[in-house]
Parts: structure tokens; sequence; C-alpha cells
């Protein structure tokens, strides 16, 4: 299955790898993979994670990572990527699945 990656769920790597490497660069590359790749996988089995009923969305964990998708036809949406950490109901809301 195709896995798409929303724009603002590439900059929430984009800003994951700059967090990451003000401590350390080569970590940042090791997460944003480790992260990109999880996404990637997605696409074999994208409906093993189960579905958060609050915002409408899947979450798969990756370390200290959560990476929010819907399936939607044939193809993964990958819609955000935030730390654990973060309120992410607040963030995300309700989302309309559809």
């Amino acid at each position: 299955m195709k896995v798409a990656i929303a724009p603002v769920a590439l900059e929430d790597l984009r800003e994951i790898g700059r967090t990451v490497a003000a401590d350390n660069p080569t970590a940042a590359v090791r997460l944003t993979r480790r992260i990109r790749t999880a996404c990637a996988a997605l696409g074999d089995f994208p409906e093993r994670y189960s579905l958060d009923v609050r915002i409408g969305l899947r979450r798969s964990v990756v370390g200290a990572y959560l990476v929010f998708y819907r399936v939607k036809a044939a193809e993964v949406q990958i819609v955000r990527v935030l730390h654990g950490a973060r309120d992410y109901v607040a963030i995300l809301g309700t989302d309309d699945p559809t």
C-alpha cells in the first residue's frame, strides 16, 4: 500500500531532527531515519495499530514519538509525528477519518 506523508508531518520530522541535532547530529539522523522507516512499514500492515477514537486516527509508537495516520482506500496517510509527552488530543482535536 502506498504511504503518503502530509506536509505538516514532514515539518514535524524536520523539527524533530533540528531539536535532536542541537545536542547530537548523528542521533538526529538515526532517529529521523528510524521514524521514516516505521512510516514506510505502515504500508505493509496499515491496520496493525488500533484506532484512537478520540481523534479518529491510528497511531504507531517509534521510541518517544507517535506517528498518527489514517488508512484511506489504497493509501496510508501520515498526518503528524509528535513527541509522546505532548498533549496530542489537544493538538489534533477531533479528526474526521473520512
